[in-house]
């Protein structure tokens, strides 16, 4: 067994790290529980992981998100999985995907086609089959699990622009 991973033993045996070098893990998120996920998987020896995140630091950042620091303000989030798997651990390979972020879409599921769900499917499913779009693309295979988090902190009835229709 390499010497970097002796500690993850008697949990894992030497063919299970060996196995875990052959794996492909995708992680859309990069920061709260996504850069504490590359974080601990880089560590613990996954041989590729597929950071995405169009979003990039800011100060509110730092006090919960295991990748932001003073000096990386204002950079991507999915490349400092990249950097920081590049100084912990450069046997995992990283690729680092800015892709399409919220604020590309959020003109078509407000005001655009999306906008009525008499009209359209529910924003919902509009956005989860977009999500799975992507994943698709990107894995090149079928997904075999798929977690997701996050909030609604963007459409809010305080956000909505002059004049916005009630829902």
């Amino acid at each position: 067994m390499e010497r970097r991973y002796e500690r993850n033993s008697p949990a894992l045996s030497e063919a299970e790290c060996l196995l875990l070098r052959k794996k492909r893990v995708l992680i859309v998120g990069c920061g709260g529980l996504g850069g504490y996920l590359a974080e601990f998987l880089g560590r613990l020896g996954v041989g590729h992981i597929s950071a995405v995140d169009a979003d990039h630091f800011e100060v509110t950042n730092l006090n919960r998100q295991i990748m932001a620091r003073e000096d990386n303000l204002g950079t991507s989030k999915a490349e400092s999985v990249k950097e920081r798997m590049a100084q912990v651990n450069p046997c995992v390979s990283v690729q680092a995907i800015e892709g399409v972020a919220y604020w590309h879409q959020a003109h078509s599921f407000v005001r655009g086609n999306w906008r009525n769900q008499e009209e359209a499917c529910p924003m919902i499913l509009a956005k989860c089959s977009h999500d799975f779009d992507i994943l698709l693309w990107l894995c090149g295979k079928k997904c075999k699990r798929v977690s997701s988090f996050g909030d609604l902190r963007l459409f809010k009835k305080s956000n909505a622009p002059e004049r916005a229709t009630q829902r």
